[in-house]
């Protein structure tokens, strides 16, 4: 018989000990950093893939032009692509003009991520210029690269005395919330 020699064992019990430390020590290392690659590849796609919604900042009337006028902003990190516009025109007490709807008129425009573009709005040919008291819904059909889908901005605009002449542009209904004046600053 063979004498036993506990030296052995000890040295395979304790290589058995480092191998499987190592080991252990590789497959968390490998499943920590792939979560970690996982969320920042999440917090990435939030920050730069949220689809853009585009905002009317303004809006006015072009008496010389015969058109609405729309300021767009584009607060996305992604473009938005402007497809088609629409125009609803409901009178006022003061116009002669009878109620009337432009639909589905191509328009083909980019807005860049984080800019700002003026977008006219034709009225409808031959009509009367608006007068005090007209309303107009201006809508606008819009895509981004992230979807296939179409979604759809409307603005309305009724026109003042002021504007009904074409020199104004009126203040937005809402406040807006980045002019320290409106916040109670000064």
């Amino acid at each position: 018989m063979k004498p036993y020699r506990s030296g052995s064992v000890q040295a395979v019990v304790l290589w058995t000990l480092v191998i499987a430390l190592a080991l252990g020590f590789a497959l968390g290392s490998y499943s920590a950093a792939s979560r970690a690659r996982a969320a920042v590849a999440a917090a990435e796609a939030l920050a730069t893939g949220i689809p853009p919604s585009p905002v009317v900042t303004s809006a006015r009337y072009d008496k010389a032009g015969d058109a609405l006028v729309l300021t767009i902003l584009n607060p996305g990190l992604v473009p938005v692509q402007l497809i088609d516009q629409s125009l609803v025109f409901k009178p006022g007490a003061a116009s002669e003009q009878e109620a009337y709807a432009l639909a589905a008129i191509p328009l083909g425009v980019e807005v860049p991520p984080l800019s700002e573009l003026e977008v006219q709005i034709k009225l409808k040919p031959e009509s009367e210029k608006l007068a005090a008291g007209d309303v107009l819904a201006a809508s606008l059909t819009y895509t981004h690269p992230y979807s296939s889908d179409l979604y759809m901005l409307t603005h309305v605009f009724e026109v003042t005395e002021a504007s009904a002449k074409g020199k104004e542009v009126p203040e937005p209904a809402q406040p807006n919330l980045n002019r320290p004046q409106e916040q109670g600053g000064k």
